[in-house]
Parts: C-alpha cells; sequence; structure tokens
C-alpha cells in the first residue's frame, strides 16, 4: 500500500479532530494513572511508616511502587498532548517530556526481577544473606536496575534525537521504541520478565521441598511462605498485561491493519497494562497479613483518626458558634425585662 491508501496516523488526523472514540480511550488511561499514584503513594507511605515493613523485600517493593508511580506520568503526557491544539509534536521534545517516565518503566520490570532475585536468595541461602549489610545488598540490586534503565535510554537516544527527530507523534513511551532498536529492547523487557517468572518458579519449588536446617532460615522462609502469594499473584497480574502489551505490538506491524487501526490498538493496550499495574497494592492487601494490618493501621485507622477529630472539632465550633449566640441573645433581653420592671 502506498502512503495515500494507508495514511500515518498523523496524515489522517493533523488537519482533523480526533474521534471521539480515542479521547474516551486517552481519558481512561489518564484515569488509571491517578489511580495508580494514589495506590503506589499509598504504598510507600505504609512501608516507611510501618514497622511491620522492614524487610529488604519491603523496601524493594516500595521502590517497585515509586517506578509505577513515575512511570504512570506518562499518561498524563499523552493526554496533555492530545488535547491541546496541537495534537502531535515532534519526536525530539516527546523524548524529553517522557525521558523520567520511561527510565522508569525499564526500571519497573527490573525491580520485579529484583523482588524475585531478593527472595530467590533468602530462600536458597538464608543463612549467607543474613549475614549481609542490607543497606549495601539492597542497593546493589537498585543501582543494577538503574543500569538497564541508563542502556535503554542509550539506545533510544539516537532515534528520538538524532535518526527521526521531526517525525510527529502523540508522544507515548512506545513513540519512542521505534524500529529494529524498539523492538529489541522490547524482546529484552520479555526477556526481564520471564526470568522473573522463572525465580518465582525456582522459589514455589523450594519452598515446596527444602527444609530449614537453622532458626534463622526457618525465618526467611516463613516470611517468604506469608509474601509468597501476595508477590506470585502480582508477578502474573503485571507479567500477563505487559507480554499480551509486547506481544500484540509485535504481531501487529506482521497484520494487514492500518497505520491508524495500530495505533488505535496500542492505545486499548495500553489500557490492559494499566489495569494489570495497578493491582499490586490490592494484591498485597488481600494476600499478605503484614501489609494489611500495615495498612490498616497507618492508612485507614489514620483516616478515620483524622475523620473523628474533625467531626470532634466541628462540634466543638458548633457548641462554641451557638454559646456565642445564645449569650447574645441573653444581652438582647436584659434592658427589656429591666424596662418592664420600670413601667
Amino acid at each position: 500500500m502506498n502512503s495515500t491508501e494507508d495514511p500515518s496516523f498523523y496524515d489522517a488526523f493533523k488537519d482533523d479532530d480526533f474521534p471521539i472514540g480515542f479521547i474516551v480511550i486517552c481519558i481512561v488511561r489518564l484515569m488509571l494513572s491517578i489511580v495508580g499514584l494514589i495506590f503506589n503513594g499509598a504504598l510507600i507511605f505504609v512501608t516507611f511508616r510501618s514497622r511491620r515493613l522492614r524487610s529488604r523485600c519491603n523496601a524493594l517493593l516500595a521502590f517497585d511502587a515509586a517506578c509505577s508511580g513515575i512511570a504512570f506520568v506518562c499518561n498524563f503526557v499523552t493526554f496533555a498532548v492530545v488535547c491541546s491544539g496541537k495534537k502531535f509534536i515532534e519526536l525530539r521534545q516527546c523524548f524529553w517530556l517522557q525521558f523520567l517516565p520511561t527510565i522508569a518503566m525499564s526500571l519497573l520490570l527490573n525491580s520485579m526481577l529484583a523482588v524475585g532475585i531478593e527472595r530467590l536468595v533468602s530462600v536458597v541461602a538464608p543463612f549467607w544473606v543474613n549475614t549481609l549489610n542490607s543497606t549495601l545488598y539492597v542497593g546493589t540490586l537498585i543501582l543494577l536496575c538503574f543500569a538497564n534503565a541508563v542502556y535503554t535510554m542509550v539506545r533510544l537516544y539516537p532515534i528520538s534525537l538524532i535518526e527521526t527527530p521531526d517525525m510527529p507523534v502523540t508522544c507515548t513511551i512506545n513513540d519512542l521504541y521505534q524500529g529494529e532498536v524498539g523492538m529489541a529492547l522490547f524482546g529484552n523487557a520479555m526477556l526481564f520478565t520471564g526470568l522473573t517468572i522463572l525465580c518465582y518458579a525456582i522459589i514455589w519449588a523450594t519452598l515446596r521441598f527444602k527444609k530449614a536446617k537453622q532458626n534463622t532460615d526457618q525465618t526467611q522462609i516463613d516470611y517468604t511462605k506469608r509474601i509468597f502469594k501476595c508477590l506470585l499473584v502480582n508477578v502474573i497480574f503485571v507479567s500477563t498485561g505487559y507480554f499480551l502489551n509486547v506481544a500484540v505490538l509485535i504481531l501487529l506491524t506482521r497484520i494487514s491493519l492500518s497505520q491508524v487501526q495500530i495505533v488505535f490498538a496500542t492505545y486499548i493496550l495500553g489500557i490492559i497494562t494499566g489495569i494489570s499495574a495497578i493491582g499490586t497494592v490490592p494484591t498485597l492487601y488481600i494476600f499478605s497479613s503484614d501489609y494489611r494490618e500495615a495498612f490498616n493501621e497507618k492508612l485507614f485507622r489514620s483516616a478515620k483518626q483524622a475523620q473523628l477529630l474533625a467531626t470532634v472539632v466541628g462540634l466543638k465550633a458548633g457548641h462554641a458558634v451557638a454559646t456565642a449566640q445564645n449569650g447574645v441573645q441573653n444581652v438582647r433581653r436584659v434592658p427589656v425585662q429591666m424596662a418592664s420592671t420600670y413601667n
């Protein structure tokens, strides 16, 4: 097909308004991002406030939540571009606008693997892990996550700023992953996701067949058993959403769909990915007693106490106002009574 028969998304809508369905999709993605920011912010808050959540795994999950929250900002950028009068911006501008969300998205996939590695080592070699400096151990895993994120941005930089900087885009993270480099980076992300699943498969097998040799070993194994189910469910949610997204993106380039249809499909896939990404906090709350108690204690109970305090303050303020009004009325009645006495 030539460009006249199959116009690009830009050619199709540069002079026309976007369809209402496309705007609705962008709004849904934006709403999911708002929910994701709230959920991940709550998880970070609870992790820092609760003494129950002081393990290395909890710290990595908080890091994962921070990455997820920043990654959700990408939909705010896209919504602002789509709903502006301009509708499209150059790829070089998009690169800088999506710079932090793209790094966070890369970190998010790597942090999932880091959590899996941390739990796997804690189960396979618990005595050795207990001898390590927790700050140094967690810091090393996070630095490795950043190393891969830097590699990703180094690969994306030439595409956005040298090869095709003037390409008009609506500015999603996917817009930065152009050509063979983009497909290769998608493949790397799928590899990391696959390794994460492999880690949890090994953890499951180890928990099923291994017996602890020491009390310290049993402590690590017991904790992993408590949190394993919620971590596994979370990995399944996120991995399914991401695998589906990447697989369909690769498939879309090989089937006979128009370029406009491909863009619509990728935006819809973004909704599926967003839904899977916001599932971390509900999963932790439902399947982990430690997180459930921490949320109830530090978030929900605090909210109830704040509401109760506001109610008490409101009642006291209302009582003070009523008292003041009664005082004014009494002052007004006194002269009337005195006047009637002397008449």
